[in-house]
């Protein structure tokens, strides 16, 4: 068996070095190292330098984590403007009261709302009624008010509240209030047939053509007229160019007289024909309608003329429908 190999002893430095080396660190003990293991400025520089890498063992000095990025700041939110406060109701309106007429003010104010209300509440209602009364005047006149039973006052911490004296108000308002609403149910039918009365005349008006309307019939009417005036002109001119033939009475008597003697030819000539056909259907036994037809006789029937319109009365008999 090979023996194993004697442990090195190390050497200690001598005692100038030790004492040297107090002074001025590490370059004592470089003077006293071999070339070759003593430390150059190059190499202490690179082993500042140089991170330190782990051995395979796992031990050795730890590799520096590198540090994050520095995130930017987000760019500042603007700042809202601050909210305009809103205005009282009546801000700005109303003649400042005087101090005499507040009390009376304020009196009527919560008389009339009957609900609990803060001395702010009521001074904003008082400038809406177009009465500028300020809060502390309305908390001086509110103490008087309490003082002489008008109004009750509560305190809820640091509320206060004011309202009036509901024992103040006697059955007399009630029987008031009840005669007023009586009467203004006694008005109520008449007040309801007028508006009724009002809505049928709005209705029959409603249908009725407007004045555009009208105004178009109008006109349409009056260039009619003008048609009919410019027709009557060209017919007058007409016959006062033309011949213009009139008839004496006597002239008129005659023509009547001439129309009526013609109409009664007409109607005895008419007559002594259907006499000869009668007889010529007796004889042959034919029907009259059959013998006109076969002879081939016109009527007045078949040339679309009425002899009754010129007082002939003489009727033919018709055929019936579908025979001959």
């Amino acid at each position: 068996p090979v023996p194993p190999p004697a442990p090195a002893v190390s050497t200690p430095p001598p005692q100038s070095a030790r004492l040297g080396s107090s002074g001025s660190g590490p370059s004592a003990l470089d003077a006293l190292a071999p070339p070759s293991v003593a430390a150059t400025p190059t190499m202490r520089a690179a082993k500042r330098k140089a991170p330190s890498t782990p051995t395979e063992g796992g031990s050795g000095s730890k590799q520096p984590t590198p540090k994050a990025p520095r995130t930017p700041k987000a760019a500042a939110t603007p700042k809202k403007p601050p909210t305009p406060q809103s205005t009282p109701r009546g801000a700005g309106q109303g003649a400042r009261a005087a101090e005499s007429d507040a009390g009376a003010l304020v009196a009527a104010h919560l008389l009339a709302r009957n609900k609990p209300l803060n001395s702010q509440m009521i001074s904003d209602g008082l400038l809406g009624d177009g009465h500028k009364v300020s809060k502390p005047l309305v908390e001086k006149q509110l103490a008087t008010l309490v003082e002489a039973g008008t109004i009750s006052a509560g305190e809820w911490g640091k509320a206060k509240l004011w309202w009036p004296n509901q024992e103040r108000i006697s059955a007399t308002d009630d029987d008031e209030i009840d005669a007023k609403i009586a009467a203004l149910q006694a008005r109520l039918p008449a007040i309801k047939a007028a508006g009724l009365a009002k809505a049928k005349e709005v209705g029959e008006r409603s249908r009725l053509p407007s004045f555009t309307l009208l105004g178009e019939h109008l006109a349409d009417e009056e260039r009619a007229c003008e048609a009919l005036r410019t027709r009557i002109a060209a017919r007058e001119e007409k016959e006062k160019s033309g011949p213009n033939k009139s008839f004496t009475p006597a002239e008129a008597k005659k023509i009547r007289s001439q129309h009526e003697k013609l109409t009664k030819e007409w109607g005895r000539r008419k007559l002594m024909l259907r006499e000869k056909l009668q007889e010529y259907c007796e004889a042959s036994g034919k029907k009259m309608p059959a013998l006109v037809e076969e002879i081939g006789i016109e009527l007045d029937e078949d040339l679309g003329v009425d002899p009754t319109q010129f007082g002939v009365k003489c009727k033919w008999p018709q055929p019936k429908p579908g025979k001959k």
